[in-house]
């Protein structure tokens, strides 16, 4: 049996980038292509961002962690006044959903819970912000 000899020249033809396969990429200087330099154009002072001088920052509410606090505890009181609300099916199917999701990440809760948080934020915000708060836009926006 004799032994197979490797042609060694056209392996190193095929490592060295000289073979059709494996052609070596095409050098920026080869192709004759010219980079421009990206210009931005002139600040036009017409157009220049500002930030309102009476305008101040707005902190989101529901980042707000005394009104969770302050909802947490109220929820820990047991309810035992009998209550009932009329719910559209949109906002019946609604709360099956948060329920659900939640009962996913296995976290009970209930209708009565959601709307008792709902409730009790919307009262906080209100004796916060009066005026301003999401309840009274509200009724403003639903009686006008």
């Amino acid at each position: 049996m004799s032994k197979k000899k490797l042609d060694t020249v056209s392996i190193l033809n095929e490592l060295t980038g000289k073979s059709r396969f494996f052609e070596s990429p095409i050098q920026d200087n080869e192709m004759n292509i010219t980079k421009k330099k990206f210009e931005s154009p002139p600040p036009d002072d017409n157009h220049a961002t500002t930030t309102p001088c009476n305008h101040d920052t707005v902190i989101p509410r529901y980042h707000d962690t005394v009104a969770i606090e302050v909802v947490r505890r109220a929820l820990k009181v047991f309810g035992k006044e009998a209550a009932t609300h009329r719910f559209t099916l949109e906002e019946k199917q609604a709360i099956a959903e948060i329920i659900f999701a939640f009962r996913q990440k296995n976290i009970r809760t209930s209708e009565n819970e959601i709307t008792r948080i709902a409730i009790n934020y919307l009262m906080l915000d209100y004796k916060k912000n009066e005026e301003n708060s999401i309840l009274h836009q509200a009724l403003f926006a639903l009686n006008s």
